[in-house]
């Protein structure tokens, strides 16, 4: 969110008395200073939100990535569209955990 600190002249006979003094003035730009501090710190948080999802991503996708060169072996040939990516959690779904964790093995094929 940004705030926008702002000074409305009121209309008088004299320029003296639109002007802002030096406590208004030195109060408005404390205001924006703070404001300001404010948004870099939300941007340094959303810069690192951002960073960690693509560490994520990353990371899952070299892990689906090497899952699916221990599941090729033994997969149908007829049945490799349901490790494509949009089948792909799906199909990882129907696995069987213990075999998933372990390090080398072969895999039985969901229905």
């Amino acid at each position: 969110m940004i705030a926008f600190v702002y000074r409305r002249g009121v209309p008088s006979k004299s320029q003296e008395a639109n002007t802002p003094s030096a406590a208004e003035l030195a109060s408005l730009f404390s205001a924006l200073q703070v404001e300001l501090v404010g948004l870099k710190s939300h941007v340094a948080e959303r810069d690192t939100q951002i960073a960690s999802l693509q560490e994520t991503v990353l990371n899952l996708t070299h892990e689906n990535a090497l899952l699916k060169r221990r599941l090729l072996p033994y997969w149908p040939r007829d049945r490799y569209l349901e490790l494509a990516p949009g089948s792909w959690l799906d199909t990882r779904a129907k696995l069987d955990p213990d075999e998933l964790s372990a390090p080398v093995c072969s895999f039985t094929i969901p229905a």
